[in-house]
């Protein structure tokens, strides 16, 4: 599994973009796959956002096959807690992602 992420260097924000990795144990993919075909993650559309400001910006891609979904989402938790039913299929998919969490950073 492969995160990127823009890092912020106090004071200033760069945008530098690195790249995280983690190796998923093959149970862990399967019941990934399992959960975003649950939620119909490939019928999301791909963009939302919402209306508040300075809110979490992600971006998730999945392949199934030879086919890629990818939805960018800006606000998805404060768009999920306004009642946006689709944001809240895909933040449980995300937070299920993030729990994989700690990644480390990626050498070629």
């Amino acid at each position: 599994m492969r995160q990127e992420v823009r890092k912020a260097q106090p004071p200033i924000y760069t945008g530098e973009q690195i790249t995280l990795h983690r190796k998923l144990d093959p149970a862990e993919v399967e019941r990934l796959l399992r959960l975003a075909i649950e939620i119909g993650f490939t019928e999301l559309k791909d963009e939302y956002s919402c209306d508040w400001t300075d809110q979490q910006h992600t971006i998730l891609k999945l392949q199934l096959g030879n086919s890629i979904k990818s939805v960018d989402a800006y606000g998805p938790h404060a768009a999920a807690y306004d009642g946006d039913g689709d944001m809240k299929r895909y933040i449980t998919l995300w937070d299920a992602i993030v729990e994989l969490s700690p990644f480390e950073p990626f050498v070629d």
